[in-house]
């Protein structure tokens, strides 16, 4: 079977249908991350499509170039985030692949850089320089995965709690996150993301995580991240260094993981 590849011209809905489909999509493999990096980075997205002799989407590789005065020139998929590469069959992945590396070579461009989680049917070099750390949430009680952690852990997970400290989820959240994860950043010395990607975010997938540890009327730990299948993954994540004490990062996340839980997730990345 011949397959031909192109940049993608047909509608999203198509694009995420054979994503999802995929084994080893994750969310930033969606249509939607291509608004995002236009919008918010101004970069080009380069989405390629390889089609079967009758149209039908045989892969899908979504692209982005990245242009920097300080390290260059580069096509990712797909930055600022843990995962993107190729879905399709081998013979799909193959022929994306190649209109990729002809573009790069064409392009003078420094690195092309496939951030896949599965291995892939490809000649080309392989960084394993990134560590993906994923718990098995147990289904039905909650108290379950308190009743695995050990006593330390148990302790500083209910500290938050006996603290005062509250926990609250949606949308209204992406403000007093940005508030903690830049200060956050600051302090680490470390440049930051800027407040219109996650609001676009927010915006492009209403179904996106928000969450914010809040002691009074101060957000002082915040997260935020996406469900694919029966996964859950914590993004980004801070909590500010004048409240380690209260270990409101501890109870951020164990109040992500029972939300998780009572959406039938059974992966916390």
């Amino acid at each position: 079977m011949s397959l031909t590849t192109a940049r993608f011209s047909g509608p999203p809905a198509e694009w995420d249908g054979f994503v999802r489909a995929q084994p080893g999509w994750t969310h930033f493999h969606l249509y939607g991350w291509r608004r995002i990096f236009e919008r918010v980075f101004g970069h080009e997205c380069i989405y390629f499509a390889a089609r079967d002799e009758a149209g039908r989407l045989a892969g899908v590789l979504p692209l982005v170039r990245v242009r920097s005065l300080l390290f260059g020139h580069y096509l990712v998929s797909m930055p600022a985030v843990n995962y993107g590469g190729p879905l399709g069959t081998a013979a799909a992945v193959q022929a994306l692949v190649a209109s990729a590396v002809e573009l790069a070579r064409n392009d003078g461009v420094k690195l092309l850089e496939l951030r896949s989680r599965q291995e892939l049917p490809l000649d080309l070099p392989v960084s394993h320089r990134k560590v993906t750390v994923v718990l098995d949430l147990p289904q039905g009680d909650p108290a379950k995965l308190m009743k695995s952690f050990d006593a330390k852990l148990r302790s500083q997970v209910r500290r938050p709690q006996k603290e005062g400290i509250t926990f609250r989820f949606g949308p209204d959240q992406v403000g007093p996150f940005f508030e903690v994860f830049a200060r956050h950043m600051r302090d680490l010395g470390t440049p930051t993301q800027s407040k219109r990607l996650f609001e676009t975010i927010a915006e492009v997938f209403p179904d996106a995580w928000f969450g914010c540890a809040w002691l009074g009327d101060q957000p002082i730990a915040g997260g935020a991240g996406f469900v694919w299948g029966s996964e859950f993954e914590m993004t980004w994540a801070s909590s500010l260094y004048s409240f380690n004490r209260l270990s409101p990062n501890m109870g951020l996340y164990y109040a992500f993981m029972e939300r998780a839980m009572q959406e039938g997730i059974t992966l916390f990345n």
